[in-house]
């Protein structure tokens, strides 16, 4: 029997088609067009071909190796209802938020004029967000994540505007002298 769908050659028991997966049931059995070129038959799924042995091979009746059974999800595909979970968790935007504001914030740190507003909005995000997802019981190291980043970069700056505060001072006096 071969499929109408993809023209596979397949077996008159077959329920769907090795190749395609097109369902053989319901349609009429065609014959494939004789080219006048000799056909040969292929062996039947688990046995043997010329010259090789079974060692390996599924036994009959066993399912073509990555073949997903009947009411298994294809190929390791989450299914809809899977998928549609994982999006909906709440505070998942504002975490990865807070996490991209507080790397930014380190990375631009030789531009205060846009390091600083991104960390205090990165702490800000972070602790909202970290907030939502411990209420709904989702994890939330993103947010830790944007929180220390961002906590990190304000620490940074603290430091820089005391060690100018020092330099400011002691340039004035060294100075006034």
């Amino acid at each position: 029997m071969f499929c109408p769908n993809c023209g596979n050659p397949n077996p008159d028991n077959a329920n769907n088609c090795g190749m395609c997966g097109h369902k053989l049931n319901d349609q009429p059995v065609q014959a494939q067009p004789q080219y006048n070129q000799p056909q040969y038959e292929q062996p039947q799924y688990g046995q043997p071909q010329y010259g090789q042995s079974q060692y390996g091979q599924p036994q009959q009746g066993q399912p073509q190796y990555g073949q997903p059974q009947y009411g298994q999800p294809q190929y390791g595909q989450p299914q809809y209802a899977q998928a549609q979970q994982s999006a909906s968790v709440p505070g998942k935007g504002l975490c990865v938020t807070s996490m991209v504001l507080g790397i930014v914030s380190l990375v631009l740190f030789c531009f205060w004029y846009i390091s600083i507003p991104c960390a205090v909005v990165g702490v800000i995000l972070g602790f909202v967000g970290k907030s939502k997802a411990k209420a709904a019981g989702a994890p939330s190291g993103a947010a830790t994540a944007g929180i220390a980043c961002s906590f990190v970069a304000i620490g940074l700056w603290v430091i820089m505007f005391i060690l100018a505060a020092i330099g400011i001072a002691a340039l004035s006096s060294e100075l006034s002298m």
